[in-house]
């Protein structure tokens, strides 16, 4: 038997609920670590991927586009937004392009923990990925923008 027969044969042998149920597993021992880890930080995962999408702005980020990646709703990224705007991590500025809107933008002292807080999260994160390959990961982050991607095609 082939490899791509033996894969194909294990991936059958999986069930939809099996699959469900694993995803939802490594999805909430990830968000715990990574709460964990951000605790004494004073901020959750929710506000590191908010900080997260400023970070990849480079003119910042609408609010209601921060909720539409979050897959949230638009005054829970006001109030974490808020929440970063207390530590000194994010200004609330005019959209130069549209006077009417907001952009949720990086201080310098938000670029700055964000980039301390990577470095140190991905340390955090070495054991829970340990003996998985990087072409593996890379595999597996391609799936989940794949899966998305489909998704959002529907």
């Amino acid at each position: 038997m082939t490899i791509l027969k033996k894969l194909a044969a294990a991936s059958r042998n999986h069930t939809t609920y099996d699959i469900g149920l694993l995803q939802a597993k490594v999805y909430r021992l990830l968000k715990q670590q990574t709460n964990a880890a951000l605790a004494p930080l004073n901020i959750a995962s929710v506000h590191w991927a908010l900080l997260g999408l400023a970070y990849k702005s480079t003119k910042g980020v609408r609010p209601s586009e921060a909720a539409r990646e979050m897959g949230v709703e638009a005054p829970f990224v006001t109030t974490l937004a808020q929440d970063l705007v207390k530590l000194g991590y994010l200004d609330l500025v005019r959209d130069p392009d549209d006077s009417r809107a907001k952009l949720l933008c990086l201080t310098d002292a938000g670029k700055a923990f964000v980039n301390e807080t990577e470095p140190f999260l991905r340390a955090k994160m070495k054991d829970s990925l340990k003996d998985i390959g990087i072409n593996d990961l890379g595999t597996y982050v391609m799936v989940l923008e794949q899966i998305v991607r489909n998704s959002q095609g529907k």
